[in-house]
């Protein structure tokens, strides 16, 4: 039956109204229990009272908080790491498999006369080239600046010191491991120039390789014939390259043309404890000197087996390790 036209318009208001309301939804009833026994200390759940609001804490499972986070992070970051299981003994090989093997590891070239110089080398070079830093004191002692240049020197002299060693070893090993123990100084020669000092242009970094290699030349050479012809003859190479040729009275511009009319004044250099330089340089050249006569011998003692594999390989042995001046 249709509605009368009196009735239509109420209704439809009605349910417009209802559908756009933006009004909350009324509150669930409350238990039936809550309702039936009513008491003056339990408001009602429809009129909360203002002195006791209703309980807002977040329930036990919500997500942490930033400083929780952070705590979980670093406790996992600091909490010590469990070793891995045992893996027990080794399993043994036949003869046959282990022969098998090696064949096919010297066909890819492992343990080959040049893979094992190229590793040892580079652990004989590891050697060389921490020297400096591990003897500063003596270092500071010689009245040797704390410079790259110094690094180069020191380096270069226990590298030639291996070179004299590796040039008595059986044809083509010999020139097969001072070939390798260069490349080693000499890429670490250009690493050290373009990460620690910022060297980074190539043009830059080629002139001064081209510098470094002069002065290994002319070192090597000297070094040789001080070995064969004396210490006087080492000891004026040493001098010559590992300090530069100080310790010679030399003429700089004074600034100052009335203390000195050629506007030229001899340069004066102090030594150890206040000495002058002239005197205190041959102490210490002479230190040198026989410290790589000790250093010759030592090498000299040891086998061409022992040179080759430098005994254990690995950290600083007998074999590898260098002395002290003394």
């Amino acid at each position: 039956m249709r509605p009368t036209p009196s009735i239509l318009p109420r209704l439809t208001s009605q349910v417009l109204r209802a559908s756009y309301s933006t009004a909350p939804p009324p509150p669930p009833p409350a238990p039936s229990s809550t309702l039936a026994h009513p008491t003056a200390s339990s408001p009602s759940p429809s009129h909360p009272s203002p002195t006791n609001p209703p309980n807002t804490t977040p329930p036990t499972d919500s997500a942490p908080t930033k400083e929780q986070q952070h705590a979980q992070a670093r406790k996992k970051t600091f909490e010590p790491v469990p070793l891995s299981p045992s893996l027990g003994p080794p399993k043994e090989h036949g003869p046959l498999k282990t022969k098998l093997v090696w064949g096919i590891a010297r066909l890819f070239g492992y343990n080959s006369d040049t893979s094992t110089a190229i590793r040892v080398t580079s652990e004989y070079y590891d050697r060389a080239a921490e020297w400096e830093e591990l003897n500063a004191a003596w270092v500071r002692e010689a009245n040797l600046p704390p410079t790259f240049q110094t690094w180069f020197q020191l380096t270069n002299l226990h590298v030639w010191l291996l070179t004299v060693r590796f040039r008595s070893l059986p044809p083509p090993l010999g020139k097969l491991y001072t070939q390798e123990l260069i490349n080693h100084f000499f890429i670490d020669l250009e690493s050290r120039m373009r990460h620690r000092f910022g060297v980074t242009q190539d043009r830059t970094v080629k002139t001064y390789m081209r510098a470094f290699l002069e002065m290994w030349r002319g070192a090597g050479v000297a070094y040789d014939e001080g070995l064969v012809r004396g210490d006087a003859i080492l000891a004026a190479a040493i001098w010559r390259n590992v300090y530069s040729g100080r310790g010679v009275k030399e003429e700089v511009d004074s600034g100052d043309m009335e203390a000195s009319p050629s506007g030229r004044v001899v340069r004066e250099e102090g030594g150890r404890e206040g000495e002058g330089w002239e005197v205190g340089l041959p102490v210490e050249v002479e230190r040198i000197v026989r410290y790589l006569r000790r250093e010759v011998k030592r090498l000299e003692e040891l086998s061409d087996e022992e040179i080759k594999r430098a005994g254990v390989a690995v950290g600083r042995n007998s074999v590898t390790a260098f002395g002290q001046v003394e």
